[in-house]
């Protein structure tokens, strides 16, 4: 029997550069699973504002909730995409303001707080977002949003959303830009042979991929996180940023992975077993796609139906 279920790692370092001048590390993450909505993000705050971290941490926050909450209402925006251009782009302007117009409140709010100016919070923004077969994802300035695919039996990454950057490859654009609705990428799909995401930082982003090519490290990311707790997991992520990547970067670095794992429950540990059943709490969390696959999510809102993990094994008759 197989079982499918969505994990998350996350992991974000400080830079060479920023430990030499006493600087905080500006990047941050978020991950959240509200009602079926798997949504990660990431945000890197801007090198030359004093707290551009906060305004990073508010970013990646603030999205991860806005787009759980109203996935299906931004997906249906996308409805025109392909038989009204003229349409589409009018309904794309009108969902990157009220993104941008979402976060600015709360970064506004924020810099009132701490008698600042917005700019004193800029940060880029990065994030993907997946119900059911659908996604979601945006993105504004540097960074990487890459995706890895299960086509003909063999796994390929691609990037699917590249960095912006200025006149200057050191110039990138920031979520309270005057023009940031400008600069704000958005897009929508079906995830059919999607079977993980990973973003990253311009930190870590210019050494794992050099335009379109992708370095090794990053299939590895993906598959030595197979069988492995995300407890565990984050802290090699933490290591291979720290001693792998930070040997060709001075920048912060940080990743934020989403994986589909597929377990074969006769090849897995006990131990691994009740990790991945141990938020199950009732059969509407369990979708059986096939004779041997189900599919598992514990976002998806149900009442108490299982007491423990054994419950939810004799329901899967695991073996």
């Amino acid at each position: 029997m197989i079982i499918e279920k969505w994990k998350n790692v996350q992991a974000y370092e400080i830079g060479k550069l920023h430990i030499s001048r006493n600087m905080a590390c500006q990047d941050r993450t978020c991950f959240k699973e509200i009602n079926g909505v798997k949504i990660v993000s990431l945000a890197d705050g801007a090198g030359s504002k004093s707290k551009s971290e906060t305004g990073a941490e508010i970013v990646c926050e603030k999205i991860c909730e806005l787009i759980s909450t109203k996935f299906i209402d931004y997906l249906l925006c996308f409805e025109d995409e392909k038989t009204n251009q003229a349409k589409h782009k009018k309904k794309m302007a009108a969902l990157s303001k009220e993104i941008i117009s979402s976060l600015l409140s709360c970064l506004k709010e924020k810099a009132a707080e701490l008698n600042i100016s917005v700019e004193d919070l800029s940060s880029t923004m990065l994030f993907f977002a997946i119900k059911d077969n659908h996604y979601i994802m945006g993105h504004i300035g540097d960074g990487v949003i890459a995706g890895l695919y299960n086509e003909n039996n063999a796994y390929r990454v691609r990037v699917i959303s590249e960095p912006e950057n200025g006149e200057r490859s050191n110039i990138t654009f920031f979520v309270p830009d005057t023009d940031a609705c400008e600069h704000l990428h958005l897009a929508a799909g079906r995830i059919d042979n999607l079977r993980g995401v990973l973003l990253t930082s311009d930190g870590a982003g210019t050494v794992l991929f050099n335009g379109m090519s992708v370095d090794d490290n990053v299939y590895r990311l993906f598959s030595n996180f197979q069988g492995r707790q995300h407890t565990e997991y984050s802290q090699v992520v933490s290591k291979f940023l720290r001693e792998i990547v930070a040997n060709y970067s001075t920048d912060d670095l940080s990743l934020n992975i989403l994986l589909l794992e597929d377990s074969d429950t006769s090849k897995i540990s006990a131990d691994y077993a009740n990790y991945l059943l141990s938020d199950i709490a009732s059969s509407k969390q369990i979708v059986q796609k096939s004779q041997y696959c189900y599919y598992i999510d514990s976002s998806i809102a149900a009442e108490r139906e299982f007491q423990n993990v054994d419950e939810v094994k004799e329901y899967l008759k695991w073996r």
